[in-house]
């Protein structure tokens, strides 16, 4: 399984955009994510990805970080009232 909640913060995703860079998509475009489907194992294709693109994965890690940080303040606020 994908471990990300929101496909834009998942690095085989974007890898899918980048031409022969490793992903989880397979061939067959229709069918979606080879991760999610349980044909490929998601430790295993980042492993590639990041010899192919050194950084991709610390990326897209921050970028994930900072948006659950953003959401669960959203979040805080509204419970509290203030927003």
């Amino acid at each position: 399984m994908c471990p990300h909640a929101n496909i834009v913060h998942c690095p085989l995703y974007i890898a899918m955009h980048v031409a022969n860079a490793p992903s989880c998509i397979t061939r067959d475009l229709e069918n979606g994510c080879a991760v999610e489907q349980g044909k490929r194992k998601y430790a295993s294709i980042v492993a590639v990805l990041s010899r192919f693109w050194p950084g991709i994965i610390d990326r897209c890690a921050d970028e994930e970080s900072a948006a659950l940080k953003r959401d669960q303040m959203a979040r805080n606020m509204r419970a509290a009232g203030l927003h």
